[in-house]
């Protein structure tokens, strides 16, 4: 066991890890599925987009938004998913992760700069 299997099996905890939804490549399968993966690989540029934007209150519009908006959007594609029946695709998967990943990239912004 490696470090760098060592953290991605530390990540991978609050990960459902359902091997019908993890990426593969050379047979092998990634610990992460393609949700928490694109969370994990969009919460750096989410956190330099935050920093470079600027300071912003946690009262304005933008640091609600983006606090809501990945939540939101995960929540509404595994509860459509559970009540409909709707299939939710590893498209809508990558998208709700990588929003997810912007959004907490917003919220380390908060909590490591300040409010």
């Amino acid at each position: 066991m490696g470090a760098s299997w060592d953290a991605f099996h530390v990540a991978g905890l609050g990960c459902h890890q359902d091997s019908a939804r993890l990426p593969s490549a050379f047979g092998y399968e990634f610990p992460l599925c393609w949700r928490c993966g694109s969370g994990f690989i969009a919460f750096g540029p989410g956190l330099l987009l935050a920093a470079r934007a600027g300071r912003a209150p946690l009262n304005s519009w933008r640091a609600w938004s983006a606090l809501a908006l990945g939540p939101l959007l995960v929540a509404a594609d595994v509860v459509g998913s559970w009540t409909t029946g709707w299939e939710s695709t590893t498209v809508t998967r990558v998208l709700t992760g990588a929003l997810l990943g912007l959004s907490f990239g917003e919220v380390a912004r908060h909590i490591l700069i300040g409010f």
